[in-house]
């Protein structure tokens, strides 16, 4: 097939790659909320039918195909901005009039602004989550430092502060396998003061 670039949905809470050849072909992986490079401005209204296996899998043989899909996918000035998954192969009656629905759903600029806005707050607890993975890390290798150059930790008010993970180097964990835990840990920044609560959007609106 040679290059292309990939746009991520989601089916039936599997990752699906729709693979497509109308951006830069950079090999380029998009979610929802990234800006998708080559893509043209205004609001683009993209389709794709999709066959699964029975594993939730791309199918390539008929004979292997479980389910049928046609995903929609809308961009708005180059930002991947939603996705419609469908059940069924649709006739191209009935996908020409979806495009013509999202174009006009998505014209409202109200709809855009609330959109972008969600992306920016989810992006911005990542990066106080990535944050605190970083710092968590850096830990880490300091206290493998201090307990490899011999250096007494077990002051008056040590025992107050430890953290798990240098609980585990004091036991002799390997300093990697720690680090490895850390970063794979989806709540590794909230020790940072790095809230990740999830957001009540009704809050506002609440008596």
């Amino acid at each position: 097939m040679g290059m292309f670039d990939s746009l991520m949905v989601k089916i039936n809470d599997r990752d699906i790659e729709l693979q497509t050849k109308r951006f830069e072909n950079m090999l380029g992986r998009y979610h929802p909320g990234d800006a998708v490079c080559g893509a043209p401005g205004g609001i683009g209204i993209y389709f794709d039918a999709v066959e699964l296996d029975a594993d939730g899998r791309h199918a390539y043989e008929d004979d292997k195909i479980a389910a049928r899909y046609t995903v929609f996918v809308v961009l708005v000035h180059g930002i991947f901005t939603e996705y419609e998954v469908m059940d069924g192969a649709w006739e191209r009656e009935a996908i020409e009039r979806r495009i013509c629905e999202l174009k006009d759903l998505w014209s409202d600029t109200a709809r855009i602004t609330l959109r972008w806005i969600e992306f920016l707050r989810n992006a911005q607890d990542e990066k106080a989550r990535l944050r605190g993975c970083i710092n968590r890390s850096l830990s880490v290798i300091d206290h493998a430092r201090r307990l490899r150059a011999g250096e007494d930790m077990s002051g008056k008010f040590a025992a107050l502060f430890v953290r798990e993970e240098e609980k585990r180097l004091d036991a002799g964990e390997e300093v990697l396998d720690v680090l490895e835990s850390v970063l794979k840990k989806p709540e590794a920044g909230r020790f940072w003061g790095c809230s990740q609560q999830e957001r009540d959007v009704l809050e506002d609106y609440r008596l």
